[in-house]
């Protein structure tokens, strides 16, 4: 019975969907809370510049440009994450940030929680230049 009702607050909570576009990075490493907030475990303050450019040379290619910074305090970790992303006539802003809380269940043994979210800043489309055929 308990399923039910966690399945109709689910419902009620999500009230529509909708498509996004989430930029392609590599090294993860570098950038541990793109992927998982919890992942973050030295107490050091982390600062990451990014530039991507794929497809160089052709027109309207993806591009990517970033600043991601993330630490830990004690048992807490934020993250901030400013992205500009144009992908063809595609121009978005967007801020990511994530929390993680990590609870000790013995002197050995911890565990990391971890909430992500994102922010459209800007979304816009630009169809100037598009050319549209019959």
């Amino acid at each position: 019975m308990k399923r039910y009702y966690f399945i109709i607050f689910f419902i009620l909570i999500i009230q529509s969907v909708y498509s996004q576009h989430f930029p392609k990075f590599s090294q993860y490493e570098l950038n541990k809370n793109l992927i998982n907030p919890a992942a973050i475990t030295d107490n050091s303050l982390h600062v990451n510049l990014l530039y991507r450019n794929q497809w160089t040379g052709m027109e309207s290619a993806p591009k990517s440009m970033g600043v991601n910074a993330y630490n830990k305090f004690n048992k807490m970790s934020f993250g901030l994450f400013i992205l500009n992303d144009k992908a063809g006539i595609f121009n978005q802003n967007t801020i990511h940030l994530s929390y993680s809380y990590s609870l000790d269940i013995s002197k050995e043994i911890y565990m990391d929680f971890g909430l992500y979210s994102i922010i459209s800043v800007n979304f816009d489309i630009s169809f100037q230049g598009v050319i549209l055929r019959d």
